[in-house]
């Protein structure tokens, strides 16, 4: 849990911007084919989800029905 709170936690902020950045650099290209829902949902939704909504310590595990992260 330890680690969880103090690594993993930061790294997936900081991947949640980093993707953030990433999707805005790639909304050109996204929208003219209409894939901009799912490259947010993979560049921001997961790394989001698995920062902020899974219990400490579980690093397989998301939301209240603890199904598989990034489903």
């Amino acid at each position: 849990m330890a680690v969880d709170l103090i690594v993993v936690r930061p790294l997936g902020l900081v991947a949640t911007v980093i993707g953030t950045a990433g999707f805005i650099l790639a909304l050109p290209f996204t929208l003219p084919t209409g894939t901009v829902g799912e490259t947010a949902k993979e560049w921001i939704g997961d790394p989001l989800e698995y920062t902020f909504d899974r219990p400490l310590g579980e690093f397989d595990r998301c939301g209240a029905e603890r199904r598989p992260c990034g489903r």
